[in-house]
């Protein structure tokens, strides 16, 4: 009893029970927690008719500007992967030029370099055929798109030209011809 009197009079003993009695009503339990949200909801009116439509409106301005870049993006996409049909070619022509030191004649000539003569060979997805054709000191190897529905209206029966272009040191470039049908925004960067 002596010692139960001494433990409720020591200073540091009450201190931290008066503290902890401070946590306690600070901190509130799970079901005081409960009771807030279900008066905070009660007291929540929702939005109204006017922020609703506020809501819709911006949704449907984001929608205007997304869908249409999307369609561009994925049209893009699609014809930056037909190029792996051209890569053939263009493989061919820079091996013959590294070895010749000017740009091939004909195809005819490229088929000794590991190239195709038929352009269909080359058909895959959206590529009817892939051909090379030399006029002068010029050349252009041509991506001939489908024309069945299967292909995008936008890329339909179009051509994507690629040029190959032998500088003066011998170094060989390939640019996107002015020459192509494909549209300018969907035309790829070399």
């Amino acid at each position: 009893l002596a010692m139960a009197a001494l433990n409720n009079n020591n200073p540091k003993r009450t201190e931290s029970r008066k503290m902890t009695e401070q946590q306690e009503t600070q901190s509130p339990t799970p079901r005081r927690r409960q009771t807030d949200f279900r008066r905070a909801l009660a007291n929540s009116r929702g939005m109204t008719i006017v922020e609703l439509m506020i809501v819709l409106a911006i949704v449907g301005i984001l929608a205007a500007v997304a869908v249409p870049q999307y369609q561009l993006y994925t049209q893009r996409s699609r014809v930056g992967a037909s190029l792996a049909a051209a890569r053939p070619l263009q493989l061919a022509v820079a091996e013959y030029a590294t070895v010749n030191g000017e740009l091939p004649p004909s195809a005819v000539v490229l088929s000794n370099y590991g190239a195709e003569l038929d352009g269909s060979a080359y058909a895959s997805g959206l590529v009817a055929a892939v051909d090379y054709t030399a006029v002068g000191s010029s050349a252009a190897i041509t991506i001939h798109y489908q024309s069945g529905n299967a292909t995008p209206p936008a890329l339909r029966g179009l051509t994507l030209v690629i040029a190959p272009i032998l500088g003066a040191a011998g170094q060989l470039r390939f640019v996107i011809s002015s020459a192509s049908s494909l549209p300018t925004k969907l035309r790829p960067r070399l």
